[in-house]
């Protein structure tokens, strides 16, 4: 627990790519998290003590933290203002649905002696998406022809401040919440309730499933009625 606590907090460091991305552009940074998301994930497959486990948890959570910014920034920046929300959702979706993919992969980890390793290794497969990303991922329109360069530290004490502290503090408590929640359900099913690893990934996706509806339904609201109502 602790090692995957600190592989969470290593998330910080996508922090400069973030930082990257508002003076460089929006695609070669992404490409870059992308990259660390497959190394991170097969590395964790190869290791052969905790401390190799944990870093390569933590270069995974730096590409996954810096993904999930970029990638909205991308699609906000060049998707129409009438179906951002929809668009936005649908990415939302696809992240649900790919960890999904992930909780199916689970049984391949019950064969004991090294087979946890294959969920991890699999991750190796994303290799051959990197080449494809940077022939067809383009630099957003705004960034090339709208850009101005402002100090981040306009976050916390400019005119977006008392926007930017309430948004990063209902993200803190979902996230602080949620990820409890989710990171202890399989143990516990498997573990104390006493179902198999097939029919925990049964309840856990037929769960993420009916919640994943909501992806599209707050995305067409949101479009139709407005975000700050959605909201």
């Amino acid at each position: 627990s602790l090692l995957v606590g600190l592989a969470r907090l290593a998330a910080f460091i996508a922090l400069p790519l973030g930082w990257i991305g508002d003076r460089r552009g929006r695609r070669r940074p992404f490409l870059v998290a992308m990259t660390l998301i497959v190394l991170g994930g097969a590395g964790a497959g190869l290791a052969f003590d905790a401390l190799q486990f944990g870093a390569a948890h933590a270069i995974l959570r730096t590409g996954t933290a810096a993904v999930a910014g970029l990638a909205v920034v991308i699609l906000a920046e060049t998707v129409s203002p009438a179906i951002r929300s929809y668009a936005i959702s649908f990415y939302g979706a696809a992240v649900s649905l790919g960890a999904g993919l992930a909780v199916m992969v689970l049984p391949f980890a019950d064969d004991g002696g090294d087979s946890w390793r294959i969920p991890h290794l699999l991750t190796a497969l994303g290799l051959l998406l990197i080449p494809l990303l940077v022939r067809r991922v383009p630099e957003t329109p705004i960034f090339k022809h709208d850009h101005e360069h402002t100090s981040w530290t306009h976050l916390a004490r400019g005119q977006w401040a008392s926007r930017f502290w309430k948004i990063a503090a209902i993200g803190f408590l979902a996230s602080a919440y949620g990820t409890f929640v989710t990171a202890f359900t399989t143990e516990r099913l498997v573990t104390y309730v006493g179902l198999s690893t097939g029919t925990t990934v049964l309840v856990v996706l037929i769960g993420g499933t009916a919640g994943g509806i909501g992806f599209f339904v707050g995305g067409h609201v949101s479009d139709r009625r407005g975000r700050r109502s959605t909201s």
